[in-house]
């Protein structure tokens, strides 16, 4: 059977591999909290280059609609323009129907 220091030396061996295996499992913690806060560190800085483009892409859509208004008055202008033109180059060849005849 087991003496009494035996068994206390063996109580105390214990101890000491469970406050090992506990400093090893705070460390361990402690690596992983350090990992954790650089991770969110990154998702904030991905958050705001999210918000960044999103704001950019509507300025873009913005853009893009006012380029579209843009052409379609000019298409516009442009068609009563050749309109005008094909009036005038009749009333041109009409006037010069008259002076030959």
């Amino acid at each position: 059977m087991m003496e009494q220091k035996e068994f206390m030396d063996l109580v105390i061996e214990k101890l000491s591999l469970l406050e090992k295996g506990q400093k090893a499992l705070e460390e361990r913690q402690k690596a992983l909290e350090e990992h954790q806060k650089s991770l969110e560190a990154g998702q904030k800085e991905h958050t705001q280059l999210l918000r960044a483009l999103e704001e950019r892409t509507a300025i873009t859509n913005a853009t893009v609609i006012r380029l579209e208004e843009d052409l379609n008055y000019i298409k516009g202008e442009i068609s009563k323009l050749t309109k005008r033109i094909n009036e005038q180059d009749l009333d041109l060849r009409l006037i010069k129907k008259v002076v030959v005849e």
